[in-house]
């Protein structure tokens, strides 16, 4: 008889996944796996029948879950098990904080209801910028951590933190000096591994290796760089790559079969898929302490968001059905249905909106561009070196439909006599942009809880290089993510985020942290990224930083 577990969230603060009380989640299986204490036979890392495989990390992790390298070759190499890989790595995790929004549940928790079996687990890369001096205290803190997956599985692979690269184009901190740091700490990991009969890789001592490349769908933009990584720290594209191999190396999956056409995009849907159920967006009107708002609450027939979220388990199961269907070379297998995302609403016509208007005595209303130019719901404008207008618009806002893929873009407007008489779109396929700002020859964008850099090569207008800035920025709530970037007198970017919103991003410096409410300051040139009124509330929802004639830093709450 099946035993089902049933969704059950309590209130409270922030949390850490350790030592929390274990709530039964949110995206429920339908059966209870058994935990699992024996280990692998001999040493050696296998997957047997349909076994849960989940990555836990911080940055480089949630970057591979974005990209599919690693797991690709996973699921290749072990096509005839096929294996279900979730990701519950988060950007800036360490082994002594792992932060989640409010009602998160422990980690036992997460792991017993998507009856988790295997464990790859990497952490140590930004501990390491501590110094050998915390060692013995990391040593501890992993040994806790681990202490906790095991409640529920002893079958864990412990992945070493890898050399920092001295980068170029950024004037970051050498952290190439501290790479005798991260050998002690990738020594301490293997240590750790030793000592609880788990399996290690090592990436400090690896050989470069580039296992087949899958073939790339779905127009992803690359990042254009030639490095492995694009600050020291976090891996490029390229990066990621070779790091795969290295992996699946290390793993001794020397044969992971050939590309599969269509597999990455079936690994990316479905990656996308279970982070929109396992951590999503507007999570605090779902399950934490805004639960009671009218926005949480059923409307127009819609399910209430609760019940949006459980709704992508269906297509969840779907995903991972067509990817092990792929990796055993299955032809004819179709795309996984999803909502397209964007429905027609009948707007007013701008003589129809302007009608509306009552407008104060001396002044008037002129109109710039408008739906008809491909302006919807803009969020932020902002002017580029040619006297061009540029758009930040979120067709999505504040919700994106269940399943369907981001759609967001930036729109760019030429002007002529104050009327736009051409626009087109410089980049799409985003989540809730909240921000644009030109600058250093291209754009920087908020983009959900990233933020990129886009940039156009060829000169047709459109990007084809993005570049990820800065990752971990908090989705609590889409009406407070980080939003309305722009340039301060000194040539920092500036951005704000909302109340619900509680961010940690790895950077060359170490992770900068802001809870709630607040304004960032980022210089682009070395990466340094500094919280203002961190946890102090500045205002519930921050929007917008602006200088007067004297240098005073303003900002809209």
């Amino acid at each position: 008889m099946k035993k089902l577990i049933l969704s059950v969230m309590l209130l409270g603060g922030v949390v850490e996944l350790k030592g929390a009380p274990v709530p039964l989640n949110r995206f429920a299986a339908e059966t209870v796996v058994p935990a699992v204490t024996e280990r692998f036979p001999g040493g050696k890392f296998t997957i047997g029948e349909k076994e849960t495989v989940v990555f836990v990390g911080g940055t480089n992790f949630v970057r591979e879950s974005r990209t599919g390298e690693f797991e690709g070759l996973m699921v290749r190499a072990f096509a005839k098990e096929k294996p279900v890989i979730r990701s519950m790595a988060v950007d800036a995790d360490t082994v002594y904080v792992q932060a989640r929004e409010v009602n998160f549940g422990t980690w036992r928790g997460q792991l017993e209801t998507v009856g988790a079996t295997i464990l790859v687990v990497q952490f140590g890369q930004m501990e390491a910028l501590d110094g050998v001096e915390k060692l013995p205290a990391f040593v501890a803190a992993y040994h806790q951590l681990l202490d906790e997956f095991s409640t529920r599985t002893v079958r864990m692979v412990l992945v070493s933190p890898r050399l920092f690269e001295k980068p170029s184009g950024v004037n970051v901190p050498d952290l190439t000096k501290k790479n005798g740091d991260v050998k002690a700490y990738a020594e301490a990991v293997r240590g750790i591994a030793k000592d609880r009969g788990l399996i290690f890789v090592d990436l400090v001592g690896a050989k470069e290796v580039v296992l087949a490349k899958e073939v790339v769908g779905g127009g992803r933009l690359r990042d254009g760089l030639v490095g492995m990584t694009s600050d020291g720290i976090h891996l490029t594209d390229r990066g990621l790559r070779v790091v795969a191999g290295q992996m699946a190396a290390g793993l001794g999956m020397a044969s992971v079969g050939p590309a599969v056409e269509g597999l990455e995009r079936a690994i990316l849907t479905k990656n996308r898929l279970w982070a929109q159920c396992w951590r999503p967006s507007n999570w605090n009107f779902a399950y934490g302490d805004r639960a009671t708002q009218p926005f949480g609450r059923p409307a127009g027939g819609q399910p209430e968001l609760k019940g949006a979220f459980a709704a992508h388990r269906g297509l969840l199961a779907e995903a991972d059905a067509r990817i092990a269907a792929l990796a055993l070379g299955e032809k004819g297998i179709g795309e996984v249905k999803e909502p397209a995302g964007v429905v027609d609403q009948k707007v007013l016509t701008p003589e129809e909106e302007l009608e509306t208007f009552t407008v104060a005595d001396g002044y008037e209303v002129s109109l710039v561009a408008s739906e008809e130019q491909g302006v919807v719901k803009p969020v932020q404008i902002s002017w580029d070196e040619k006297g061009r207008l540029v758009v930040a618009c979120s067709p999505s806002y504040p919700h994106l439909e269940i399943g369907a893929k981001p759609h967001d873009f930036v729109l760019v407007c030429e002007l002529k006599g104050g009327k736009a008489v051409k626009s087109w779109k410089f980049a799409e396929g985003m989540t809730m942009v909240n921000g644009v700002e030109p600058g250093d020859g291209g754009m920087y964008v908020c983009d959900y809880d990233e933020l990129v850099y886009l940039r156009d090569v060829d000169g047709d207008g459109r990007a084809d290089e993005r570049r990820v800035v800065m990752s971990g920025f908090g989705i609590g709530d889409t009406h407070q993510l980080i939003n309305s970037i722009n340039h301060g007198d000194e040539g920092s970017l500036w951005l704000s985020q909302g109340l619900h919103v509680r961010s940690y991003v790895e950077t060359p410096w170490g992770i900068s942290r802001l809870d709630q409410s607040g304004l960032w300051r980022l210089r682009p040139r070395t990466l340094r990224l500094d919280g203002y009124f961190n946890g102090a509330r500045s205002s519930h929802n921050c929007w917008g930083v602006v200088v007067d004639d004297e240098g005073n830093i303003f900002h809209k709450g």
